[in-house]
């Protein structure tokens, strides 16, 4: 007798996304391919998580009328989250002063119920990234971005990624996503070494390159230009550049 698999109907009605940074173009696809279904771009950390949460088609609404150019917006805080900006300068066991003024780029910090107080036998990690304010406890979650004025939580991309070169700032978040939104470009980023500011570009094939080099000129022209056939990524999620490994290569 032959053995027939029973048949499940599955109705998909939402679609949370995250564990790496999420931009609008790929929730864009999805909703092309998936038209029905909503989606929720989730902003957290291991540490934390949620930590923000926005709706797709809010989500899209916002960068397709401003771009990136303010940073990846997402959303306001969780209900269970309290979120401040503390300076970019902080350093281990100064007082905990967060940031006030809107608009104003810093550090990332939340506290909740849910968030993470500490770690298994790793009191240096602990030391780094926990601060405490009597019983409560802060995580640093490495990520740069500022609250607006009207409670909208803006990234900007990782703290340590962030490169000031000629009394210019650059941001990770908005020159990735300025980078893979080029036509013949899978992904790119911008590195500093040996006091040089190096654009590292992965593109599609190796065919012409010119006008796809002009526009990243424009937009970055003290970078150098450096075109790869594969840009590293991180073992654990496959989704973020391993800058320490590219920096090594390059």
């Amino acid at each position: 007798m032959a053995y027939s698999a029973p048949r499940f109907t599955i109705k998909l009605k939402k679609i949370l996304i995250g564990g790496a940074a999420v931009f609008p173009n790929l929730i864009s696809k999805i909703h092309g391919i998936l038209p029905g279904v909503e989606t929720v771009v989730v902003y957290g950390s291991t540490e934390a998580e949620p930590i923000s949460h926005i709706k797709g088609t809010e989500f899209m609404d916002f960068h397709s009328i401003n771009g990136l150019e303010k940073g990846l917006f997402v959303g306001n805080s969780d209900r269970a989250t309290e979120i401040v900006i503390i300076p970019m300068e902080y350093r281990v066991g100064q007082s905990f002063s967060p940031i006030t003024t809107p608009d104003m780029a810093g550090e990332i910090c939340v506290s909740g119920s849910h968030v993470l107080q500490g770690y298994i036998d790793n009191p240096e990690a602990e030391k780094i990234n926990k601060i405490w304010e009597g019983k409560k406890c802060w995580h640093r979650t490495g990520d740069a971005g500022y609250i607006s004025n009207t409670g909208g939580l803006f990234l900007l991309g990782r703290c340590k990624q962030i490169i000031i070169y000629q009394n210019k700032t650059y941001y990770p978040f908005l020159v990735e996503y300025f980078m893979q939104n080029l036509p013949e470009i899978i992904c790119g980023t911008l590195l500093i070494k040996d006091e040089k500011l190096l654009a590292i570009v992965q593109p599609h094939s190796d065919g012409h390159l010119l006008e796809t080099e002009n526009i990243i000129s424009q937009r970055i022209p003290e970078a150098k230009i450096l075109f790869r056939k594969k840009i590293p990524m991180d073992p654990r999620h496959h989704s973020k550049i391993d800058y320490d490994l590219l920096k090594k290569i390059i």
